[in-house]
């Protein structure tokens, strides 16, 4: 992703605690559904509180998908999280190279994320406690 999503590694923590969540495996608490395919979503912990999530879009063209994370499973309690969005990378965005801004919003669990990828591109979010 190039310097600018350095920072997401950077906010995460990136040590021996920090737990690879991959797609591949079934029921891992992040879900991402789209009508575009292959979408899928993995993601690091370093941990509770403390998830960084990437939602790769592999399709030939743009997908809107939703992702679902099962905050409690991430240690995180009933109280709305904070989701720090770094912006997209891959072949959609020739300008991800740029150093940028996370933008941050508070959410509330249980509300999917609702996300625009561009084709062969991924979207990168980290969720800590508000």
């Amino acid at each position: 992703g190039g310097p600018a999503h350095k920072q997401a590694l950077v906010d995460l923590g990136w040590d021996d605690p920090v737990r690879f969540i991959p797609y591949w495996r079934d029921d891992t608490g992040i879900k991402v559904t789209s009508l575009a395919q292959p979408v899928v979503a993995s993601g690091w912990t370093r941990g509770d509180r403390n998830l960084l999530v990437m939602v790769l879009n592999d399709s030939d063209g743009p997908a809107s998908c939703r992702l679902a994370v099962d905050f409690a499973r991430f240690g995180f309690s009933g109280t709305p999280v904070k989701v720090h969005d770094y912006g997209r990378g891959g072949l959609a965005y020739p300008d991800s190279f740029q150093e940028s801004v996370p933008q941050s919003e508070v959410i509330t669990p249980g509300t999917p994320i609702p996300l625009e990828i561009g084709r062969h591109s991924y979207a990168l979010l980290r969720f800590c406690e508000y």
